[in-house]
């Protein structure tokens, strides 16, 4: 009696195993039954797209589908994010992705293998092994780095090693140590960091939703960025010059900063931090700290529900707010420039001779006895409020004409300043004693 067929032929037509490139540089090709990505020479610290793959069974039904399962032969300058398999993919269907983040810190050539191992899953359920795929990517850095790869020993994350990327990068001709967040924005805690003063000159601490960081023992004239976080703390040496760039959920957050003089400060939101005109080409997202997916969700947060509240210390301290970022200021021992954004502004600086910008949002200007004296706002328009503090009961605004006054009282305060953006102060409307 002749065999049954089914049970001796339990397999269909073979699927068919083909790596679709979703994301990454160019320049994936198949080599016989397997493929190579060949960076070639890669200045050391360039900012390359995570390069990510998804895995296709490209036979026509009736097939027989798909199971992937992955080994990885691997290399410092490239981490990969796989699954243990990708299980049962039908005919014309697929999974993914396979992402690799690729970095280019340690001089000379660079290889690592995604092993795949393919696998005919019959109708019921009957599997055969099918010969192993090689995905190999290669490249070769040149070039050294000013800065250092961070120590483990100056963070703290809670996060998986693997989802934290601390390899230097060069940025508009900067080298940039760096810790930055692989993983998903929500959930990924905080980053508390005191950094070694021999890392560099300039620091990139990316995605987390918190950061906390304090750069006074690194020497003066840092370079710090701070992107992607939602709230947190920051001290700047002198003459440091930051970034904080807000991310957020529906809760916002606040970032406490306090500079020691001489600092620039700029605060904005990842929908309207303007990186994307430096490394757009480089991103899968506006601006490339962002090595894959979407962490942080909507990339267009202008920073509405995020609130920088600055402590200034010494004079020449330069603060700029954008977007829909609220931003209160105070301190300061005189000759500070702050700039509002489009959020609710507060300013109450304790020294002589600052320039307040009011900005789109509504601003409140707070000036006190004492510290009054030569101050000039500009900008100043409807909404707009100045609350003079510590003068005497009897203190009265006297207007000089064309934009100057003087507040004076019977305790002996004769304070000049300047208004710039109405022609005439109302009194209960622009301005009051409290």
């Amino acid at each position: 009696m002749p065999d049954d067929p089914a049970a001796a032929a339990p397999f269909g037509p073979p699927p068919q195993l083909v790596l679709r490139q979703m994301s990454g540089p160019a320049g994936l090709r198949a080599e016989g039954d397997n493929w190579v990505l060949d960076l070639g020479q890669v200045e050391a610290g360039s900012l390359l797209r995570t390069f990510g793959v998804a895995v296709m069974n490209d036979a026509a039904p009736p097939a027989d589908a798909l199971t992937v399962r992955f080994a990885v032969e691997g290399d410092p300058d490239m981490r990969f994010f796989v699954p243990a398999a990708f299980s049962d993919i039908g005919p014309q269907t697929g999974r993914g992705e396979v992402d690799v983040v690729l970095s280019a810190t340690t001089p000379g050539l660079h290889e690592a293998r995604l092993v795949l191992h393919p696998e005919q899953v019959a109708a019921d359920g009957s599997v055969t092994a099918l010969p192993d795929r090689v995905v190999l990517i290669r490249e070769e850095v040149v070039g050294t780095l000013a800065a250092a790869t961070i120590a483990a020993d100056a963070f703290t994350t809670g996060r998986p090693d693997d989802l934290v990327l601390t390899a230097p990068v060069r940025l508009e001709g900067v080298d940039f140590a760096r810790i930055q967040n692989l993983g998903s924005w929500t959930g990924s805690g905080t980053l508390d960091f005191t950094p070694h003063r021999a890392d560099g000159d300039a620091w990139l601490l990316a995605t987390f939703q918190t950061v906390h960081a304090d750069f006074t023992g690194t020497g003066q004239g840092k370079t710090v960025d701070v992107v992607g976080a939602g709230g947190g703390s920051l001290v700047l040496a002198h003459g440091d010059t930051a970034l904080w760039s807000f991310a957020g959920d529906n809760a916002g957050g606040t970032a406490a900063i306090t500079t020691h003089g001489q600092a620039t400060l700029r605060l904005t939101a990842i929908g309207a931090d303007t990186l994307d005109d430096r490394i757009a080409a480089n991103s899968l997202l506006p601006y490339a700290i962002y090595p894959f997916s979407v962490p942080r969700g909507n990339s267009t947060y202008d920073g509405h529900l995020s609130t920088a509240q600055v402590e200034l210390g010494g004079r020449g301290n330069t603060v700029t707010a954008e977007a829909m970022v609220n931003l209160t200021v105070t301190g300061g021992a005189g000759h500070n420039h702050v700039a509002g954004g489009g959020g609710v502004n507060l300013f109450a600086l304790t020294g002589t001779h600052d320039w307040l910008e009011s900005g789109s949002g509504q601003t409140t200007f707070v000036e006190q006895a004492g510290s009054l004296r030569g101050d000039r706002i500009t900008g100043f328009h409807a909404g707009d409020l100045i609350r003079f503090e510590g003068f005497g009961p009897d203190a009265r605004l006297r207007d000089l004409g064309e934009g100057h006054y003087r507040v004076v009282d019977g305790a002996g305060h004769r304070e000049a300043f300047t208004v710039e953006g109405v022609d005439h102060l109302v009194a209960g409307v622009d301005y009051l004693f409290a």
